[in-house]
């Protein structure tokens, strides 16, 4: 009979044991996977992330825009009349929707993934209604010092929603008066900018 209790005993000892393990082992793994601890301080909650989320492959960019870029932005600021805001490195599924998705969710349509791997350097928008009136493309110069169009796939697909788009190049940055002729025709053409 003592040999049985005390089988019994060792037994429920050991579940006991491997259950705290194994609760040990799946609080680890949770904390590991991403989870974030949020832990009560007065009357405000303080997050502190877990090991998996300060990740080791991942690093801030100091910047948005690469310098020419920048230049680029600075001269917008000072061309475009208060009523026109812009801002840079929009998904284009920010201003493009799918007419007709063939499948209910969004991200496993085809065309919607095709928009959604794209992006719009400058999108010039009215600051009243956040509408898009003009998108801006950086052109990279090929070898030849020739300017090459980034995507035709993106202009085809600007052209259809009838969203002008102005193409810049970045090698050479234009001068001021230069990008303002570029750009305000656009805006006087819809009725929209005042010089």
């Amino acid at each position: 009979m003592r040999v049985v209790l005390y089988g019994v005993i060792i037994a429920l000892m050991s579940v006991g044991i491997g259950l705290v393990i194994n609760g040990w082992r799946l609080r680890r793994r949770a904390i590991d996977d991403g989870h974030v601890l949020q832990i009560a301080q007065s009357h405000t909650s303080v997050l502190f992330p877990t090991r998996a989320a300060r990740n080791r492959y991942y690093v801030a960019n100091t910047t948005l825009l690469h310098p020419a870029e920048h230049q680029f932005a600075m001269l917008l600021t000072e061309i475009l009349p208060a009523e026109y805001g812009y801002t840079v490195r929009v998904a284009m599924n920010r201003l493009v929707n799918v007419k007709q998705l063939r499948r209910q969710q969004a991200w496993r349509d085809a065309h919607w993934n095709r928009i959604a791997q794209k992006s719009i350097d400058v999108v010039v928008m009215r600051v009243s209604d956040t509408k898009p009136v003009l998108v801006v493309m950086f052109e990279s110069n090929s070898r030849s010092g020739a300017p090459v169009a980034r995507d035709e796939f993106v202009a085809s697909v600007l052209h259809e929603i009838k969203l002008p788009v102005v193409y810049i190049s970045t090698s050479t940055m234009p001068i001021r008066e230069a990008i303002q002729h570029q750009i305000m025709p656009f805006l006087m053409q819809r009725g929209e900018g005042t010089v």
